[in-house]
Parts: structure tokens; C-alpha cells; sequence
């Protein structure tokens, strides 16, 4: 099937985003020192902004994941609560 387009894309302004080719490009413009100190660096500022407003919830093991599972599955988990989950 040829891909459809949603309503209203500006179609002049959208192209395709392929994180890998992306990663290749920086690499080779930036050298691969440069490109872990940014893309660290970039991280870390990134984690540091959620602190305000993610609330992470440790879950102990495949059990505290089965009892969670069915509302990740069903997207019932509030967007600002982030699980991990402690093997």
C-alpha cells in the first residue's frame, strides 16, 4: 500500500526523521568524543527538566511488572509516572 497522509500535514515542511542515519551523520561531522560528550550532556539536561514533574515508580521484579501489565497495555498509566522496573 502507498503510505496516506493524516489531514492537514504540510507535506512541503515533513520528511522522514531516521534516528540512526542521523546518530552515522553527527558522528562523522562531530567525531565520536564530541558526539557522547553532546549527546550525554543533552541527556542530562533532559533528566534533570523531568525532576519537577515525572514521578517514578519502582516495581519489584516480573511480579510488580504482571501487576501493572494490563494498564500499561491498556495506556491507564498516568503520562507523568514512569515505571522501572528492579530485576
Amino acid at each position: 500500500d502507498e503510505p496516506r497522509q493524516a489531514e492537514g500535514i504540510i507535506t512541503q515542511r515533513s520528511e522522514q526523521f531516521f534516528a540512526p542515519s542521523q546518530i552515522q551523520k553527527l558522528m562523522k561531522e562531530w567525531g565520536a568524543d564530541q558526539f557522547n560528550e553532546r549527546s550525554t550532556r543533552y541527556i542530562m539536561d533532559c533528566a534533570a527538566k523531568t525532576s519537577c514533574w515525572l514521578k517514578i515508580k519502582e516495581l519489584d521484579g516480573v511480579t510488580g511488572l504482571s501487576d501493572v501489565y494490563a494498564d500499561v497495555c491498556e495506556g491507564t498509566i498516568p503520562a507523568d509516572e514512569g515505571l522501572i522496573v528492579v530485576m
